[in-house]
């Protein structure tokens, strides 16, 4: 029988908690750690479809849709505050903020969505058969 977390799912949850931990230690209106976050959250999301197949197999697919349209949000906000980060003005500190807290929001429905189910089921018996669904 396969595995239902192996050792890459289990590294990616580790990165997921990374992300939650660096995501709270941050200055909201921190331009360049905002983006940085951002980044990070952006490329982890890659990985998910591959790594937490056991995972999004069991999830909703309007919950699987809404978390991909959701990572097309936050980068098209990073885009947008990449072309204000150094402008005199003010709106890419209010940009940072929001985005920030929208990058905690994500990735805390992630860890509700993805990650702690996937917790549950690593410690689910395993049986010696081969059996496939």
């Amino acid at each position: 029988m396969e595995p239902v977390i192996d050792g890459v799912s289990a590294r990616v949850a580790e990165q997921h908690r990374a992300l939650i931990d660096l995501a709270a230690a941050l200055i909201p209106d921190d331009v360049p750690a905002v983006r940085i976050l951002g980044a990070a959250v952006l490329l982890h999301g890659l990985l998910e479809p591959a790594c937490l197949a056991p995972i999004l197999r069991l999830v909703d697919p309007a919950v699987r849709q809404a978390l991909e349209d959701e990572h097309e949000q936050l980068r098209a906000d990073l885009l947008l505050l990449g072309e204000l980060q150094g402008r005199e003005d003010s709106d890419a500190l209010v940009l940072a903020s929001a985005l920030h807290e929208r990058l905690r929001h994500h990735l805390d429905r992630d860890e509700r969505t993805l990650y702690r189910p996937l917790g549950r089921l690593s410690q689910l018996p395993t049986t010696g058969s081969d059996r496939r669904q």
